[in-house]
């Protein structure tokens, strides 16, 4: 990473690219989510309903990750994080943190009642990141089943 400073700011539409190209290597394959999937389409959603949610992480004019929040969940008023992350050349730099803490505060100021995330149980290192990094605790454990249907 450059010598220059990481700062968070407000997505813009031009950003929309970038996103799609850092989320893609992380949630591109679609077979692990069940209710949501990673496509151009939901970064435009997200954008669209709530731009004021969303943010990226750059340094010299570079985006290097991103978060995209909601200010509700399943028809619910409250914050949700639904997709973070970061260019894999970047990562374990604290960029992250400063995506997840830029979007909890924006939901404050919305005076969410309360944020939500949801993580696959398998997906360690995100366990770790917002259980023990970010100090969230975990509340419900769902299990999706499938059955291919040739």
């Amino acid at each position: 990473m450059s010598e220059s400073p990481v700062v968070v700011r407000q997505m813009k539409l031009d950003d929309l690219p970038q996103v799609f190209r850092i989320g893609n290597p992380h949630f591109g394959s679609g077979e692990e989510l069940s209710y949501s999937y990673w496509s151009l389409d939901e970064i435009v959603d997200h954008f669209s309903n709530w731009g004021e949610l969303c943010f990226v992480a750059e340094s010299d004019g570079q985006v290097l990750g991103f978060v995209l929040g909601a200010n509700e969940y399943n028809g619910q008023r409250m914050g949700h994080l639904e997709w973070i992350a970061v260019d894999h050349a970047y990562q374990q730099r604290g960029v992250a943190t400063k995506l997840a803490e830029t979007v909890f505060n924006a939901m404050r100021e919305q005076h969410l009642p309360y944020a939500v995330i949801d993580v696959e149980e398998s997906n360690h290192e995100s366990m770790a990141f917002f259980g023990k990094r970010l100090g969230l605790k975990p509340v419900a454990a769902i299990n999706f089943f499938k059955k291919p249907l040739p």
